[in-house]
């Protein structure tokens, strides 16, 4: 398949997935834009680019590279700042808050530790101080993959 080059913010909002417009920064935010990964310089991925077709669906920025498989600046600092968060946390033993931080990656990808993982997270979360387990819910409903966010928010 071919597609456009979509161009987004260093804080994840989409500017064009078309390759139409160039915007040096986002108009919503401020922040640097790119049309390419930084970890290995290939396009980030926008619309499906084909003759005679237009896609109508919306446009979902990309956690990860498809390319080198690394995350782009906006999820990186989404990890982040849930790794911050969690250290944050005055409920939370050294214990909890290391497997959580190391594991977080797990919940925005469906893997087989996926489902142990956001398990584990929920328990935590309904641990954690309500300041803390509100802003790392935030977070996870925006980067979690849906598999990891049934079982954390089961409704």
């Amino acid at each position: 398949m071919n597609y456009h080059t979509a161009q987004i913010c260093l804080n994840g909002h989409a500017i064009d997935c078309y390759s139409a417009n160039e915007e040096k920064f986002c108009s919503k935010c401020g922040a640097e834009t790119i049309q390419k990964c930084p970890n290995c310089n290939e396009i980030i991925r926008g619309k499906v680019r084909d003759a005679g077709f237009v896609d109508c669906t919306k446009y979902i920025t990309p956690d990860y590279c498809y390319n080198c498989g690394k995350p782009y600046p906006w999820t990186q600092s989404k990890l982040e700042a849930m790794k911050e968060l969690i250290e944050f946390d005055e409920e939370l033993s050294s214990e909890e808050k290391s497997y959580m931080s190391e594991n977080i990656q797990n919940l925005t990808i469906d893997t087989p530790k996926t489902k142990v993982v956001a398990t584990k997270f929920g328990m935590f979360l309904r641990k954690a101080g309500s300041f803390t387990g509100n802003a790392i819910r935030d977070i996870l409903v925006d980067i979690a993959s849906e598999a990891a966010k049934k079982i954390i928010f089961p409704q």
